[in-house]
């Protein structure tokens, strides 16, 4: 008897329906035709009981891109090609954006808040990464993710004592509403509310940021009334005459 040759191992990758896979569960359905499904089989396999190369294509080189891996952008498939990603993929390539580490942000285990995706359109997601933990709230960072795994980094529009429009890359904290597609971003001066910024936004599908409305209130020796972004002052849109 001939030793036997060790196998070496393998991954195992997902294949697509084999002719057996197909013969067996017709032999259950139906026992007579059993004899013409073997004699198929027969033919369709090779002398070592392998399928025969039309039934076992190789595995394609061009695989979904997962998280970690360094692609090229040239490479990267446009938005027509690329699959839709999921939420959890989507909050991957947004927590490896340079960015983050460039603005000492700390771990997930350090923060208070979770970040969180959402679809805004079909091709991209919207992402909130929290970044810093102060002593009233979270501060993060806005991103749109493509499916495509290209990232951009937001910038906030927000409204200037003279009415001049600008923007910044830091926010405090984001809430979205998918319904209303309005998000929401809110950073208290001090723990008691009474001051502080709030920025509201209306989100369309390609991740662009149209200020709504900029509510500021600065911190003094007098609080307002009402405590809390509803009884800030509203410095976007200006008052009209």
């Amino acid at each position: 008897m001939r030793p036997l040759r060790p196998v070496a191992p393998r991954a195992v990758t997902p294949r697509p329906t084999s002719p057996r896979s197909v013969a067996a569960r017709s032999l259950a359905a139906s026992p007579s035709a059993a004899s013409l499904l073997v004699a198929s089989l027969l033919v369709a396999c090779s002398g070592d009981g392998r399928a025969g190369d039309s039934t076992t294509p190789p595995p394609a080189e061009d695989g979904p891109y997962t998280v970690g891996e360094e692609v090229a952008p040239e490479d990267l498939p446009t938005e027509e090609e690329a699959a839709p990603l999921r939420p959890e993929d989507a909050l991957g390539f947004a927590s490896m954006h340079p960015s983050l580490e460039d603005d000492g942000c700390l771990a997930p285990d350090e923060l208070d808040a979770e970040a969180e995706a959402w679809r805004v359109g079909p091709g991209a997601h919207l992402v909130w990464q929290p970044c810093h933990q102060g002593a009233y709230q979270v501060r993060g960072a806005l991103f749109l993710v493509h499916d495509s795994g290209e990232v951009e980094r937001l910038a906030l529009p927000y409204a200037a004592p003279d009415g001049a429009i600008l923007t910044e890359a830091a926010t405090g904290t984001w809430r979205f509403d998918p319904g209303t597609r309005e998000g929401v971003d809110t950073v208290r001066f001090r723990g008691v509310g009474d001051c502080g910024r709030q920025l509201r936004y209306r989100v369309d599908e390609s991740g662009g940021l149209t200020l709504l409305e900029h509510r500021e209130e600065p911190c003094d020796d007098t609080p307002p009334e009402a405590i809390g972004p509803a009884g800030w002052t509203v410095r976007y849109p200006p008052p009209s005459d």
